[in-house]
């Protein structure tokens, strides 16, 4: 009987190596279960869209989702906070100076100008210290004034120098760090809003990451460097980067902001010191910042007390993956993550934001609200549209999906294609 029961001990032994890892595992896949009821309701993909939390004209749908798998990654924030990201301007490294390219061009008629400039001509530039003319990522230009004759060189930035749309990001954890569309870094020569959804992989090395600028008026710096400012950019500003891609359409939805602000500001009937003042008012307004307007005590004070209301009444809900949200009557963005873990450490800023776009809306009369199925209806329908790749590398996928009235962009890991960030834009 001793061998028999030898070889059964070990048999034992052997199925909890295998079984054991193979049930943690399941576990883990099927994350943390809710203490209450299993959310019900209409659905989108694994996730419920919860009853809505109504702010005026602001409403908020929860999407819940209590099987959610856990996800180990570092925000953006996180890393900055720890000193485990670096981001800079692409030329900030090294110390390089940047590769030109000169065009002449006549500046009355745009014709292209025979010749090259005497040598011995001085150069001005036309617009000291202000930002170079809008560019598509990784370029800049510099227009150059030959004596104020009517014609012009246009610098290209080529290689390593600096440029409007593209910043170096270095990630020096041993964990990946997600840094999601819309969040604004502020520093270096101008503040910029992150174009796209990134993985950024452990130990990276410098990487490009595709950004806007969110400050016209300024194209200096005592520092390479950019440090987070704690905000995302709201949805009217997001939409213009993800669906339009356009910087020229991102700068004039920043100024329109800053504007709308500013006149609030000045119609309070209770102003804050230095702010009585008919028009602009904003410090950091002379260079076009976004945060002029978005970090202003003034509205940080009503943004901060409709959040925490907002926020109050969302932690009623458990496994919370992110929230559809429609303001006055029509759905206008959607986050939904992998986790309730990064939903929770995102959240915040992102509900801010929307705070903020709604703080800051025309809204003449409020109009009914789309009920949940309404939303899980409208979230499915924009999911089954077309399908766009428009980024592929070993550690992530961003694909679109789109139809006539919103687009639907995905960022999935990419090893096992699961979905770590969805973000809804109305077109």
């Amino acid at each position: 009987m001793r061998p028999t029961r030898t070889l059964f001990v070990a048999g034992a032994a052997v199925l909890a190596v295998l079984v054991i890892p193979a049930l943690i595992g399941s576990c883990a896949r099927r994350g943390p279960r809710a203490g209450g009821a299993t959310p019900t309701g209409p659905t989108y993909g694994d996730g419920v869209i919860g009853d809505p939390i109504v702010d005026g004209a602001l409403v908020v749908y929860p999407v819940m989702n209590p099987r959610a798998a856990p996800i180990d990654v570092l925000t953006f924030d996180e890393a900055v906070a720890k000193g485990l990201v670096v981001v800079t301007e692409r030329g900030g490294q090294g110390g390089n100076s940047p590769g030109v390219e000169a065009q002449v061009s006549n500046r009355n008629n745009d014709e292209p100008v025979q010749g090259s400039p005497r040598e011995n001509r001085p150069l001005r530039q036309t617009q000291a210290g202000q930002p170079p003319p809008q560019q598509e990522a990784g370029q800049t230009a510099i227009q150059v004034d030959l004596c104020g004759d009517g014609q012009t060189i246009q610098l290209q930035t080529r290689g390593g120098g600096d440029t409007v749309n593209t910043l170096l990001i270095e990630n020096r954890s041993d964990k990946p760090v997600f840094i999601m569309a819309g969040e604004i870094v502020k520093g270096g020569r101008q503040d910029r809003t992150i174009a796209q959804d990134s993985i950024i992989p452990p130990k990276s090395g410098p990487v490009d990451i595709s950004v806007f600028c969110v400050e016209h008026g300024r194209w200096q710096g005592q520092s390479s460097r950019f440090d987070s400012a704690g905000l995302c950019a709201d949805n009217s500003v997001r939409q213009k980067a993800l669906v339009m891609k356009g910087q020229s359409q991102v700068w004039q939805a920043v100024a329109e902001k800053n504007d709308k602000v500013a006149k609030q500001i000045a119609a309070r009937s209770d102003p804050i010191p230095g702010t009585e003042q008919t028009g602009i008012a904003l410090e950091g307004a002379q260079t076009g910042t976004y945060l002029a307007g978005a970090s202003h005590a003034a509205i940080q004070k009503r943004l901060d007390e409709r959040l925490a209301t907002i926020l109050s009444r969302l932690s009623r809900h458990e496994s919370v993956t992110g929230f559809v949200v429609a303001l006055n009557g029509t759905v206008v963005g959607a986050d939904i993550f992998a986790g309730p873990s990064i939903c929770a450490k995102m959240q915040e800023k992102l509900l801010k934001s929307y705070v903020y776009d709604a703080e800051t809306s025309d809204v003449s009369a409020a109009r009914q609200a789309p009920s949940s199925a309404e939303v899980a209806k409208f979230l499915n329908d924009v999911a089954a549209g077309k399908a766009t790749i428009e980024r592929r590398s070993r550690y992530g996928l961003n694909r679109a999906n789109e139809n006539d009235v919103a687009a639907l962009y995905v960022l999935q890991d990419g090893e096992n294609g699961a979905k770590l960030h969805e973000c809804l834009q109305r077109k």
